[in-house]
């Protein structure tokens, strides 16, 4: 469904891209994509040579982010550029288009002078699949910025790098939170559970972040021997926290702990009801299906999904017809961040009961 308004607001971005204000250049390519310009993409692309360094860098990142393949190799041709946040932006975008073909290049700027580009090389790397690099990679893990190693033991986990295991080990106890926490996720990712010890000491790190990966790499795990320490979390602080522990939960099979986790249900924040709703799915626990059915209820489509989810897995969702009908075209104002993702979702979920109603019938 076509939004008027969103069209308008993207002519206006577009003339904006030929001011004579780099200001006001840059800022436009950021806006055009977040509105998922597609269609501008040439437009955007003329900017990728733009005499201002921010200019050029957000037309990489805006066309990385709109899947512009067809401007791959303009793009690359920026991974040279003088200015560190143009090649890193450069980086970024090829990555985020699967750009392999130019691997050799990205991997040349593992060794910048500037930290912000190693991250972005590694990140790249990572998301093109780059396992030849892999050595590389790993020999960043003692750099001496804290967001390129956390880059580097997250890239490892997403390599599936699971011969660096033992070198990822000693960063669980990095002065970093950020590289903790990503020691952690990284040991989940390859399932390495001969050292699930060293990673339940986390669990009382003070920063959230590295709480929350803990008990997410332990939940993967199947690390049942710490289910106890866990469920300790779940009144945390940090919603992040309790999300996670809800689902750790759900992965255990941990049926003694439903009443806790149902109390989830009840949370200010969305995330964390929705990932209670999924526990409780997971583990057929029925007993909470009205209180999960009162989520149909809610101004946020993540709990009004969850909640969809959880009736059907429960085989009861045709009780809950005359609810759920409204939801085929419905346009309330759901808490979403902006237009285009809020229209996204909402056609997502009307599909889909749309779908259900006429498995019903």
């Amino acid at each position: 469904m076509a939004n008027p308004q969103s069209n308008q607001n993207k002519q206006q971005l577009v003339q904006r891209l030929a001011s004579s204000n780099s200001i006001i250049r840059a800022d436009a390519v950021e806006h055009l994509g977040k509105l998922n310009a597609k269609e501008y993409i040439n437009d955007i692309a003329i900017l990728l040579s733009d005499s201002d360094p921010k200019v050029r860098g957000n037309a990489a990142s805006t066309l990385g982010h709109l899947g512009a393949t067809e401007q791959i190799s303009n793009i690359s041709k920026l991974l040279e550029d003088r200015v560190t946040y143009v090649r890193s932006s450069a980086a970024n975008a090829l990555g985020l288009l699967n750009a392999k073909i130019y691997a050799p290049l990205i991997g040349k700027l593992l060794s910048d002078k500037d930290p912000l580009v190693r991250s972005s090389a590694v990140e790249a790397l990572a998301k093109i699949e780059a396992r030849e690099y892999l050595q590389d990679i790993s020999k960043l893990l003692s750099d001496e910025d804290p967001y390129v190693r956390a880059d580097v033991v997250m890239a490892l986990g997403t390599l599936k790098a699971v011969e660096y295991v033992k070198l990822i080990v000693p960063l669980l106890g990095d002065p970093d939170y950020n590289v903790r926490g990503g020691a952690a996720y990284a040991l989940g990712r390859l399932n390495a559970i001969e050292f699930s010890r060293e990673i339940s000491k986390l669990l009382q790190d003070k920063d959230e972040y590295v709480k929350r990966y803990a008990v997410w790499a332990l939940g993967k795990m199947n690390a049942h021997e710490f289910k106890k320490d866990i469920i300790k979390l779940i009144t945390d602080k940090s919603s992040l926290v309790r999300g996670k522990v809800a689902e750790a939960m759900g992965n255990f099979g941990a049926e003694e702990y439903t009443k806790e986790i149902a109390k989830l249900l009840k949370d200010d924040k969305p995330y964390v009801r929705s990932k209670a709703v999924w526990a409780l799915t997971k583990l057929l626990a029925r007993e909470y299906e009205s209180e999960i059915a009162k989520l149909l209820n809610s101004q946020d489509i993540k709990d009004i999904g969850a909640a969809i989810t959880a009736l059907m897995k429960f085989g009861v969702i045709s009780k809950y017809v005359q609810q759920i009908k409204k939801f085929a075209s419905d346009e309330r104002d759901f808490k979403l961040w902006d237009d285009e993702a809020k229209q996204y979702r909402i056609m997502k979920l009307s599909t889909a009961v749309s779908e259900i109603l006429s498995g019903i019938n």
